[in-house]
Parts: C-alpha cells; sequence; structure tokens
C-alpha cells in the first residue's frame, strides 16, 4: 500500500474490482505510516464487510552491504564473468571479487542459489560455497 492508494475510497474502489490482498512493504516508509495506512484500509473494509481481504505484511531482510572497492573505483561486472564474493571486510574489492558484511553468507547458500545485489541490479548464482 503506497501514495497512489492510501485513501479509503481508492481501496473501496479496487475492492470492487477484485482485490483480495493488501501488501504492506516494510522497507518503505516508517511504522507510523504503515499504521496509519492500515487505519485507512480499516475505514475501507468497514465500507465493504462483505469483501475478504487478507493483509500481508513484507517484513525487510537484513541489510547487507559491500566493502570498499580498491582505490575507491567504480567497478564493473560483465555478464557471464566469475565473482567471488567474500567475507573479509578489510579487503578491497575488484571486479574479480568483492566483499559484504553478512558474516552467514557461505552459510545461507548452496550451489544453484541466487544473490541479489544492488536490489537485483546484479544476480549472481553459486557455483562454489
Amino acid at each position: 500500500m503506497g501514495n497512489s492508494c492510501n485513501t479509503p475510497e481508492t481501496l473501496v474502489s479496487m475492492m470492487d474490482a477484485g482485490m483480495n490482498i493488501l501488501r504492506f512493504n516494510m522497507a518503505n516508509d516508517d511504522l507510523k505510516t504503515h499504521e496509519e495506512n492500515y487505519d485507512k484500509f480499516d475505514e475501507a473494509k468497514k465500507k465493504k464487510p462483505e469483501k475478504n481481504i487478507a493483509v500481508l505484511v513484507d517484513c525487510k531482510g537484513p541489510e547487507i552491504v559491500t566493502g570498499m572497492n580498491r582505490d575507491n573505483k567504480v567497478i564493473e561486472i560483465q555478464q557471464g564473468q566469475s565473482l567471488k564474493i567474500v567475507i573479509d571486510v578489510t579487503m578491497d574489492g575488484d571486479n574479480q571479487k568483492i566483499n559484504c558484511s553478512y558474516k552467514e553468507l557461505p552459510n545461507s547458500v548452496n550451489v544453484g542459489s541466487q544473490i541479489f545485489i544492488d536490489d537485483g541490479g546484479l544476480v549472481c548464482e553459486v557455483i562454489e560455497v
């Protein structure tokens, strides 16, 4: 639920159009805004008590950051190339190897898993752990 649909009137229209689930993305906005939006949903729901609408709270996962690159330079990753991701935050990254802050990464992935970097702008497939 975001700015384009956060009025009771819009929510009622969405219910009439067939909406059956309302998603709150906790990565966006603060808790107070989500509470206010839920109150607006509750108000709309009272106008359509016959509608069954589920509420999905999409919780944000851990923020995992990559470390510094060698000489603070931007690196370019080519499609299909290998990229090693390590958990040694003292290492400077380059276009062959980067570090990340998530110490449990090796225990959290398997061969074939995907790792999304930069909100999915770069997708890596795990080929070795």
